[in-house]
């Protein structure tokens, strides 16, 4: 089981623990680590309070259990037992003096994955400060993404979108201008029958069904925080929409991380008012002419790096301007275009319109009369302009430079932390369908992830991280 432990996925490895056993390590995890200081009296509360009965085991014993779990890189509560049974040292180092079943080990992640979220939060309070430490630039770095747990219900069995495609296939033959994939997509069920709160999600280029979460990390990779953008996040914040659009996945995706990200980073700054990051990495998903200034404006940071957006980045030719501000034909600088007023939307940038200048209304159609058209609307060329778009073009420092594909290589160890926690810690392979229990799986990833990188303060083996040498790499301070 040692070839399996993440720690050492986590870390190049610590160079006087390489040697060493894994009970050695765990062992200078609690001595160096005193979990029961991130309890809260709450998390206390809630665990004790059980009908007037004393528990059997511990609260610090179950959360030294799920992370042992972790660090194991074991996924199912049964082969965990099993193990338990086989290794008194294992079971010494979960301070238990029995083996508790494997439904109490699935009541403690539903009855209690808020708590373990607030445990987890607690943690990320120290694991800031120790970033600071290892680079104080990394440690001023946020990335933002999204990823998906995807347990197993029928909907994620790629017979099943296969049997929605190949009816669209046959109803083509009666609509020829029906495209299968796009009619197969939006037929989909928005939910999985064996549980509504699974819903249709796009992660890792698939269309599947399962919980979607945002990950805050920082530049370290270290993770800060995991919200899953579900029913309950929904409520918390009725402003927002996350629901699923008439459009192709690609773009709902990038609809629905854009849309997340304000309340994600108002609700985590809530909790966090003392960090204050100054570096900005999202992917493409985020370029959108209301982003910029939010993060610039409202969260303070004074480097914003996003890649372009293809569906953000039209493919016309683009007007000039003239001395008032206003745009020209493309292929008449002589010639302004006409100003059509403001327009926006729920959840758009203010933007002011403007036409071609040779459309005028014909029976109430817009129609152009241009002899060298730029667009191949017959309604003309539209184009919009931002009080805001400088934010876009210059967010912080200048698009395509030497500095800003530097700092946005650094992106790439936000993907690596949601693979370990995913794969390497074991979350992909949940067999459970309850949501709770799945959230509370997540949670613990991450908690092994922050105690790792602790201890590895702690004890001043830092130049061994696996992030040292991303900061080395990338000559950053």
């Amino acid at each position: 089981m040692i070839n399996q432990i993440s720690f050492a996925n986590t870390i190049d490895e610590l160079q006087q623990l390489k040697e060493n056993s894994f009970y050695r390590f765990f062992s200078l995890l609690k001595e160096k680590i005193q979990i029961r200081k991130y309890i809260s009296a709450a998390f206390y509360h809630a665990y004790y309070r059980s009908l007037g009965r004393n528990r059997s085991y511990s609260l610090s014993s179950f959360l030294y259990a799920f992370i042992l779990m972790k660090f194991l890189g074991i996924s199912q509560v049964s082969t965990f037992i099993a193990i338990l049974n086989l290794s008194p040292l294992l079971l010494e180092l979960c301070e238990f003096e029995t083996i508790p079943d494997s439904a109490q080990f699935s009541r403690f992640k539903n009855l209690f994955h808020n708590y373990i979220h607030e445990f987890m939060s607690n943690i990320v309070k120290d694991a800031i400060h120790g970033s600071f430490q290892i680079s104080p630039e990394l440690a001023s770095t946020l990335i933002y993404d999204t990823s998906a747990v995807v347990p197993k219900v029928q909907e994620n069995n790629p017979k099943f979108l296969n049997g929605i495609i190949k009816n669209m296939k046959r109803l083509k033959k009666t609509n020829p201008k029906l495209d299968p994939y796009a009619a197969a997509y939006n037929n989909m069920p928005s939910h999985a029958a064996a549980n509504t709160e699974i819903a249709q999600v796009y992660a890792n280029g698939i269309i599947c069904y399962g919980l979607r979460f945002a990950i805050i990390t920082n530049g370290l990779g270290i993770p800060l925080d995991v919200v899953f953008l579900d029913d309950e996040f929904k409520k918390k914040h009725p402003e927002i929409e996350l629901s699923k659009k008439d459009k192709s996945p690609d773009e709902d995706k990038s609809i629905a991380d854009s849309v997340s990200l304000k309340p994600v980073l108002t609700d985590f700054f809530d909790r966090f008012p003392s960090y204050k990051p100054t570096v900005f990495l999202g992917d493409s998903a985020f370029d959108n002419y209301v982003t910029y200034p939010m993060l610039i404006k409202e969260f303070k940071f004074s480097k914003v790096v996003i890649p372009e957006n293809i569906r953000n980045t039209k493919s016309l030719p683009l007007p000039g301007f003239n001395e008032s501000g206003h745009p020209l034909c493309p292929f008449d600088n002589q010639l302004p275009m006409k100003y059509e007023g403001l327009s926006g939307g729920k959840g758009r940038a203010p933007r002011i319109k403007w036409s071609c200048p040779k459309t005028r209304f014909v029976k109430g159609k817009r129609l152009c009369f241009c002899n060298n058209k730029c667009s191949d609307s017959e309604s003309g060329r539209m184009f919009y302009t931002y009080p805001d778009e400088n934010y876009r073009m210059y967010p912080g420092l200048a698009r395509d430079t030497e500095e800003w594909f530097r700092l946005y290589k650094i992106r790439a160890t936000a993907e690596k932390t949601i693979n370990l926690t995913k794969t390497v810690f074991g979350s992909a392979f949940q067999q459970s369908l309850s949501p709770k229990s799945l959230k509370s799986d997540v949670y613990f990833s991450v908690i092994a992830q922050l105690l790792t990188a602790i201890l590895a303060v702690k004890i001043k083996e830092t130049k061994h991280l696996r992030w040292y040498y991303v900061k080395k790499k990338y000559k950053l301070k």
